[in-house]
């Protein structure tokens, strides 16, 4: 009997947006029909009771993990495959690239996904058709791109340890300096606090990485040939000494109709052309469809300085990222959210917690605040940064600034993490990251630590060209999510 989804289970610890898409698989997986196993890929199957797939912690939209499930295009592709031959799927999360490479080599695991072929990965690696392309691009500072390879000779590129990219630029790049790292989104920070000035990597992985952390500093300048064209091909892999294993998968790629493809597609990258776009459907329960009835109108209080998130527009409206979501909510769900206006910050932190306010749109949770509110799932995740002037001396965490004057945001969650971590700090107060931001630059604090998206958005809105990104902050903080006044969990 095939099981249609396979066997899905995670072992941890094991010895581990933007532009264009540009991911083809339509023009990749071609001929589809039913699977006919041979008697030995049966009786290989019938032996082995699990296969041990690669699963990655950050490499979205393909592969990654979420709330202790495996989730991306390669996965679901996976079990496509899976379904139709019937194998029986163990999926492995924890380990680097690299640390999944040497399992392939050691025998502790049994397929890679999403893996591009190469010379010395042939040596130990037997692999499938391609069921999707993902062009290779570079990253880099927005005011410094670079549009091809040549141009980076003499420079550090960033790259996860072990990708394919390693191989290549060694061999074909010698000028090129590397700077490794364990993930994509590492890669892309490293560019961030200037540890490289350039990263390597698929523009899908990019786009969704730069939509989600809001790397405003950041652009991808276009596509890089490396060579072969089959760098840009995402493949299967098994170990050479499964070449069973391989021919299954292989035939299992090849029975993906088109329509499956393209499902899978539009789930994970979204149309690659026009068309009209559908709200999610909602099932709610007829106690929640009533207590949406009873409670439409909302009020809610917004930061008025806090752009790209939310800020008062030019007539005090609310603007900026949150305001979609609110639009959307309003859509979707018949509510009529409207803002109270004129408020500042504190009001509003009071209002949710007084119950004068019904809820805000983009708030931090702590466990302080938990005591008078709830808080809906982070829908905004970024990192939050270390923030110097050009000339100040080298700062590469936190704790090099005990003992020096650092601006603080009132009633910012970052502050009592800050100051319960590192109490030498001396807090200089102010009432709005802008005025945070101006008080680095004129002089009046050493530094300060703020979201990335609203540090980039702040400087070139005012200009301000005398302050750098200076070093991660090191603060573990949760990105900002829905506050609801506490006596209204529905």
């Amino acid at each position: 009997m095939i099981d249609l989804t396979g066997i899905v289970r995670f072992c941890r610890g094991v010895s581990l947006a933007g532009a264009l898409f540009g991911v083809f698989t339509s023009s990749i997986v071609l001929a589809a029909g039913e699977v006919t196993l041979t008697d030995a890929e049966k009786a290989w199957l019938g032996k082995q009771p699990v296969v041990r797939v690669h699963n990655e912690t950050n490499w979205p939209p393909f592969n990654f993990a979420e709330d202790g499930q495996a989730k991306g295009y390669s996965i679901d592709f996976m079990n496509l495959v899976a379904g139709k031959t019937g194998l029986k799927v163990e999926y492995v999360t924890g380990p680097s690239w690299s640390e999944f490479l040497r399992m392939m080599k050691s025998g502790d695991l049994d397929v890679m996904l999403n893996i591009v072929k190469t010379p010395e990965r042939l040596k130990y690696l037997a692999y499938t058709r391609p069921y999707a392309d993902n062009p290779n691009t570079i990253l880099s500072k927005r005011d410094a791109s670079y549009d091809s390879l040549e141009q980076l000779d003499g420079k550090t590129i960033s790259i996860p340890k072990g990708f394919f990219y390693e191989e290549i630029l060694q061999r074909d790049y010698p000028g090129v300096k590397l700077h490794l790292v364990k993930g994509t989104l590492d890669s892309m920070k490293a560019v961030t606090f200037g540890k490289a000035d350039a990263a390597l990597g698929e523009l899908a992985v990019f786009n969704h990485l730069l939509g989600r952390h809001l790397m405003t500093d950041l652009v991808v300048s276009g596509e890089v040939k490396m060579g072969s064209p089959e760098f840009a091909l995402l493949n299967m892999a098994s170990r050479k000494d499964q070449p069973l294993l391989a021919a299954i998968l292989d035939k299992g790629i090849k029975a993906v109709t088109l329509e499956e493809t393209r499902a899978i597609q539009r789930k994970w990258l979204g149309e690659t052309r026009a068309g009209k776009s559908q709200a999610k459907t909602l099932h709610l329960t007829e106690a929640e469809k009533a207590w949406l009835k009873a409670h439409g109108d909302l009020r809610f209080g917004f930061n008025r300085n806090y752009p790209p998130f939310e800020y008062a527009g030019p007539k005090g409206e609310f603007t900026g990222i949150a305001s979609g979501y609110i639009d959307l909510l309003n859509k979707r769900l018949g509510l009529r959210m409207t803002p109270v206006p004129g408020l500042e910050w504190p009001q509003v932190i009071a209002g949710v917690k007084d119950r004068t306010l019904d809820i805000a749109p983009a708030m931090t949770s702590s466990a302080e605040r938990k005591k008078s509110m709830l808080f809906t799932k982070t829908h905004l995740k970024f990192p939050r940064v270390i923030l110097t002037r050009q000339d100040f001396e080298f700062v590469a965490g936190p704790e090099d600034l005990i003992g020096r004057r650092v601006a603080q945001v009132r009633d910012f969650v970052s502050n009592d993490t800050l100051n319960r971590k590192y109490p030498g700090i001396v807090a200089h107060d102010v009432d709005t990251s802008l005025q945070a931001i101006l008080a680095v630059s004129h002089g009046e604090a050493d530094a300060v630590i703020l979201n990335l998206a609203v540090a980039s958005h702040l400087l070139q809105r005012e200009n301000i060209t005398n302050i750098k990104v200076a070093a991660p902050s090191g603060l573990d903080l949760p990105g900002p999510a829905i506050a609801v006044r506490g006596d209204w969990p529905e």
